[in-house]
């Protein structure tokens, strides 16, 4: 991808990015981000702006560590889920076999029992 300039407004600050990242992905991060500065400074107007700044930067943080925990969790899920379908694979294909053994001696049974039928159709 090629690097482009894209310009942001970061709580009322305007800034150029270089980034190869997609604009949209870009504007969707920035607003994220005014939403959580927004929300700060709204409960807390007393606060300076940098102070603003840095408990937004905190709760960022929070939801990446959060976030990472349950992707942890999630993948810790996946490989689980992963080994019990490999046994469940396993046991499916010991039963077809199974299945299969016993069509084959049902196969061997119902012509035993016709050769006897037979038997005594040659007798009477």
């Amino acid at each position: 991808m090629e690097i482009r300039k894209i310009t942001v407004n970061i709580n009322g600050n305007e800034y150029i990015l270089k980034t190869d990242y997609p604009e949209d992905y870009i504007l969707r991060l920035t607003e994220h981000l005014n939403g959580v500065i927004s929300g700060i400074s709204g409960s807390y107007n007393r606060l300076s702006n940098q102070m603003v700044l840095v408990l937004s930067a905190l709760n960022i943080a929070d939801e990446l560590f959060i976030s990472r925990e349950e992707n942890s969790a999630l993948k810790k899920e996946i490989v689980s889920l992963k080994s019990r379908l490999s046994a469940d694979d396993e046991r499916i294909e010991e039963l077809t076999e199974e299945v299969e053994k016993l069509k084959e001696e049902l196969k061997a049974a119902r012509e035993e029992l016709e050769e006897y039928i037979n038997t005594f159709d040659d007798v009477g």
